[in-house]
C-alpha cells in the first residue's frame, strides 16, 4: 500500500512544525502529496456558527493565507513536493476529519506539546479527539520529537488477534519510507517467553506483509502490558511506537503510567495509531 496523501493539521505552532518536518521527510522519499490544513475555530455553543462576523473571518483568512506562504520560506523542501493548503472554519475535530475524508488522505500527522501525563493534556484536546474518532492512521508527533532519523519502530501486537493483521499495510509503507527496522512485540502475562511461540502461519503473514522491512519478533513477559511496552522501548532505544486497534483507554494508561516515570523519554516519542 502506498501513502499517496498525508494530511497535516496546523496551527502554525512549533509542535505543528515538527509534524510537518516528519511529513516532508516522508514525502521527499515516497512522493506523497501533503495536505496542510488550518481550521479557523469557532466558539463552542449551539448557534456559534451562525454568529461569525464576516469582517473578522475575512481578516482571519487573509492572515492564515500569509502564514501558509511563510511556511514555504520556513520549509524550502515544501516547494519540491506536491502540496496544497486548505483552510476552513468550524469545530476543529469535525472539520479536520471532513478535510481528511474529502482529500482521501491515507495518513494524518499531528503535532502535540506533550507536557503532561494525562492523555487529553499530553496530546492536546484536538489530537485526542481525532485519535478517538479517526478512520485513518494518525501519527502523533510531540514537540520535542526527533524526526530527522527514525530507525527503530516498536509495533505492539496481540498475536492472538487476527484482526490486527490489516493494520500492518500502512506501517509497512511508513517503515519502508523511513528505512526503519521493526520490533514486533507481544507482551504476555503468566507465561515465560520461552513457553510461547509464534506459529508458522502468523509468521508467514507478517513476513509477507513486511517483505522489505528488517523485522523481528519478541515476546515480553510482564503482568502489566503498558509497562512491558514502555520497558522494551526504553531498553531497545525505540524511536516510535505503533499500536493497532488499541482503545483510547489503553493509550491513556500507556502514556499516563510511563510518562509519570519516564517523562523526558516519552516527550520525544511519536505514536502511530492504526485502525484495524
Amino acid at each position: 500500500m502506498a501513502i499517496d496523501r498525508i494530511i497535516i493539521p496546523t496551527d502554525f505552532s512549533t509542535c505543528a512544525d515538527r509534524a510537518l518536518e516528519l511529513a516532508l521527510s516522508m514525502a521527499t522519499k515516497d512522493l506523497s502529496e501533503l495536505i496542510i490544513c488550518h481550521i479557523n475555530p469557532v466558539a463552542a455553543g449551539g448557534d456559534a456558527m451562525f454568529f461569525i462576523n464576516a469582517e473578522i473571518l475575512d481578516r482571519t483568512e487573509k492572515e492564515v493565507d500569509q502564514s501558509f506562504r511563510e511556511l514555504l520560506d520556513k520549509f524550502p523542501k515544501l516547494k519540491q513536493v506536491s502540496h496544497k493548503f486548505v483552510q476552513t472554519t468550524g469545530f476543529s475535530v469535525d472539520k479536520i476529519r471532513d478535510v481528511a475524508e474529502e482529500e482521501m488522505a491515507d495518513l494524518m500527522i499531528m503535532g502535540t506539546k506533550g507536557r503532561n501525563n494525562r492523555i487529553g493534556e499530553f496530546f492536546g484536546s484536538v489530537a485526542s479527539g481525532i485519535m478517538k474518532r479517526s478512520d485513518i492512521p494518525i501519527l502523533i508527533v510531540p514537540e520535542n520529537a526527533q524526526v530527522e532519523s527514525i530507525k527503530s519502530i516498536l509495533l505492539a501486537l496481540d498475536f492472538e488477534d487476527e484482526h490486527q493483521q490489516e493494520g500492518t499495510k500502512v506501517l509497512n509503507a511508513i517503515a519502508t519510507t523511513l528505512q526503519s527496522e521493526l520490533h514486533i512485540v507481544n507482551v504476555i502475562k503468566d507465561l515465560a517467553p520461552s513457553e510461547v511461540s509464534l506459529n508458522q502461519a502468523q509468521m508467514s503473514h507478517y513476513d509477507a506483509e513486511l517483505p522489505h522491512i528488517d523485522h523481528h519478533y519478541h515476546f515480553v513477559n510482564d503482568d502489566d502490558i503498558e509497562h512491558g511496552i514502555t520497558q522494551y522501548a526504553l531498553e531497545n532505544e525505540i524511536q516510535m511506537i505503533a499500536l493497532i486497534g488499541r482503545s483510547y483507554r489503553f493509550i491513556d494508561r500507556l502514556f499516563h503510567k510511563s510518562l509519570s516515570k519516564k517523562l523526558s523519554y516519552h516527550t520525544t516519542l511519536p505514536l502511530l495509531v492504526l485502525p484495524k
